[in-house]
């Protein structure tokens, strides 16, 4: 599905036995988690109301942060994934700048997370969506650089196990912790245009 130049959603890139074991490592492996207690991201404007937001304590894996290599995990995950003819089947670069796994819980919390961008440098963002599970991820009608005064969401994606949102890199998105599903775990790439 093509939502516009800059959004792609891809169905069925794995097969469901693959989606299976990417589950079964990611949420069944001795993968040390890390508490962050907020949108650990880059940037935020004068112009967002921080008040319409509520940013909720994650558990993150880092695999790649600042290009380098930060995990024992990180192979075995790229080989998994087949990173090599994964990149070049969604069309982005192999060059990657951060791979992280977030996972967010359930809460009663109505509103979305801080919208933010990842990076001040031009990149392309994927998600791998691990399960199944309510908790979308929200872009907006802002990129970097605009005045978030009247920033609004634009498209709605909801976790879907196995399909990978693509965007680039530069739009303001926002995660949103699930209310009825026990968790949100996705596969977070940020990779260098």
């Amino acid at each position: 599905i093509q939502v516009s130049i800059m959004v792609e959603l891809f169905r069925n890139v794995f097969s469901s036995e693959l989606q299976n074991q990417i589950e079964d490592y990611i949420l069944g492996t001795n993968i040390n988690w890390f508490l962050s207690k907020s949108v650990d991201e880059v940037d935020y404007d004068d112009g967002l109301n921080l008040r319409k937001y509520q940013d909720t304590d994650k558990f993150c894996h880092q695999f790649v942060a600042n290009s380098s290599i930060c995990s024992r995990h990180t192979n075995h995950v790229l080989n998994m994934i087949q990173w090599q003819n994964l990149h070049q089947y969604l069309g982005v670069s192999n060059k990657i700048i951060k791979f992280k796994s977030n996972i967010l819980f359930r809460t009663n919390q109505k509103k979305s997370n801080t919208p933010h961008i990842d990076s001040r440098s031009d990149h392309d963002v994927l998600i791998y969506y691990v399960i199944d599970s309510d908790g979308p991820t929200t872009l907006y009608n802002k990129q970097k650089g605009d005045d978030l005064r009247g920033i609004k969401k634009k498209f709605t994606f909801h976790p879907k196990k196995g399909e990978i949102l693509k965007f680039d890199g530069s739009i303001y998105h926002s995660s949103t912790p699930p209310r009825k599903n026990n968790l949100r775990c996705i596969l977070n790439f940020d990779l260098a245009k």
